[in-house]
């Protein structure tokens, strides 16, 4: 007699999830204490591999219509939760605000502009919706990319620089840099999200920054009469992280080669409270 076994085989949904959902840190956006990106896809086959399934059939009664149980490709299945995950954590221009009381404390200052909200920019868009969408589109990821991370610059932008920006040449060839390498970090990161390429994708790109710490000086303070702080400079170094060494992102993009991962640049900012907010209103960069 044959016995029935029950599969162990490892669901082959976890391995996508796994693969794109693994953050190597936390992250406190305003409110949304809650990571911005990686959320686990919903599907192994999400990438358009899978042909549709069917449940197998009792025999058909004559005279009787067989009906066929048919299940939505996996291309057009993402679980529900993990949408309003991705959903609930999208920046906003209120959870991305920088509070007044940050003037307290210069270097969480720094740190909160530099470690959380510059890496949350170059991280957002980087999710499985992102990748359902852009795998839909047949891998046109540098203008499924562009046209993402535009939508998401704008309320970067909004929450963390002064409304005139573009009047300082400095701040707009910064913002104008941001915008560029947002947009190559997500085109990098669709790209080496499928773990069925076979190209030596271990895990997809990303892109961090990182205040050094204990590297800060204050330059300068401006209060108003009544000693309320408006805007202060601080003078910081920081690093820039890519993990081009677990990807084909070197290959793709040549331009990484002359960006080192964990270089050291030291920047000048100047913060001023714009709406009861703090905001970025100048700066210098220079690298060591």
């Amino acid at each position: 007699m044959n016995k029935e076994t029950q599969s162990t085989d490892t669901n082959p949904l976890d391995k996508v999830a796994n693969y794109v959902r693994t953050p190597n840190r936390k992250r406190i956006i305003g409110a949304a204490a809650t990571a911005l990106i990686f959320v686990g896809l919903g599907s192994y086959e999400l990438f358009g591999k899978a042909e549709d399934k069917v449940d197998a059939i009792a025999p058909q009664t004559p005279g009787q219509e067989q009906v066929l149980d048919s299940q939505p490709s996996a291309l057009e299945q993402i679980n529900t939760q993990e949408q309003v995950d991705v959903a609930e954590t999208l920046p906003t221009v209120e959870n991305l605000r920088l509070d007044p009381s940050l003037f307290n404390d210069p270097e969480e200052l720094i740190r909160t502009y530099v470690s959380d909200r510059e890496t949350a920019w170059l991280e957002s868009g980087a999710n499985a919706i992102n990748v359902k969408e852009a795998y839909k589109q047949s891998g046109l990821f540098e203008d499924f990319a562009v046209k993402k991370a535009a939508e998401l610059d704008k309320i970067f932008i909004e929450s963390l620089v002064v409304k005139d920006y573009k009047s300082n040449p400095s701040l707009e060839t910064l913002m104008s840099n941001f915008e560029r390498s947002h947009s190559r970090a997500l085109s990098l990161f669709l790209k080496t999200s499928n773990p069925e390429n076979g190209d030596g994708d271990k895990s997809p790109y990303k892109e961090t920054r990182e205040y050094i710490e204990g590297s800060y000086k204050v330059i300068n303070v401006v209060k108003n009469k009544d000693g309320q702080i408006q805007s202060m400079t601080i003078q910081f170094q920081h690093r820039q992280f890519y993990n081009e060494g677990e990807n084909r992102a070197a290959k793709l993009v040549t331009d990484l080669s002359k960006m080192p991962s964990g270089k050291i640049y030291q920047a000048t900012d100047t913060y001023t409270l714009e709406d009861g907010r703090i905001k970025l209103s100048d700066t210098t960069l220079a690298a060591e």
